[in-house]
């Protein structure tokens, strides 16, 4: 399934940052910083970029009647409206952040990171507010400043690893996991884990941890 995530501007802002990031290459300077994120720099970008493709790639995990159903009507052979909702995971927001994060949690203290993670996941979980007919939405600037916030307190010797890692998944399981309960309120009929609202904030947080590194 493939529907956008809510801001197009991510995209024009990522093409934006290719120039300055051709010209920090130039001089040297990104191989080193990106090497304290615990990944080479060409992955970085390899990453950021197919994050932000991935945020229209969504893979239905499970359907289920909504409640209220929206109100099926019929014009000649075509027929609107169902009683199901499909739930979705996005490619983008949820799946490639989870490997991403998987690989770094070995360069980061544990318990820090796992205190830092929950703080933005209580946050981004009382923060958040479900749009009926589109999914939960979260103030997308939020958890990567408060993640970068937290991360240089916590771990000042290498605070990028840490930032990616609580600001996306403490954004996914806040945002995201904790409201399950009240999909079925949306009246949405597709809803999409890690994508629409939430998805902004997540993929800034990327971003962020990438130029803490610098």
């Amino acid at each position: 399934m493939f529907f956008l995530p809510s801001s197009i501007l991510l995209f024009i802002g990522f093409l934006l940052l290719l120039p300055f990031l051709g010209l920090l290459m130039g001089l040297g300077i990104v191989g080193n910083a990106f090497a304290k994120l615990g990944i080479p720099w060409e992955w970085v970008i390899f990453i950021l970029f197919l994050s932000l493709i991935g945020s229209v790639i969504n893979l239905p995990i499970a359907r289920r009647k909504i409640s209220p159903s929206p109100e099926p009507y019929r014009w000649g052979f075509f027929f609107w409206g169902e009683e199901k909702q499909t739930i979705c995971v996005n490619l983008g927001g949820a799946i490639i952040p989870t490997f991403v994060s998987l690989y770094l949690i070995s360069k980061v203290p544990f318990i820090p990171t796992l205190a830092c993670l929950l703080i933005i996941a209580i946050i981004a979980k009382f923060l958040t507010r479900p749009v009926r007919g589109l999914g939960f939405v979260l103030p997308a600037f939020i958890p990567p400043i408060l993640a970068a916030g937290l991360s240089m307190l916590l771990y000042r010797e290498n605070p990028a690893p840490m930032a990616y890692i609580s600001g996306a998944m403490g954004t996914l399981i806040g945002a995201d996991l904790l409201n399950l309960n009240k999909l079925k309120r949306l009246g949405a009929q597709k809803v999409s884990i890690g994508g629409a609202g939430v998805f902004d904030g997540i993929y800034l947080t990327g971003i962020v941890a990438a130029f803490l590194s610098f």
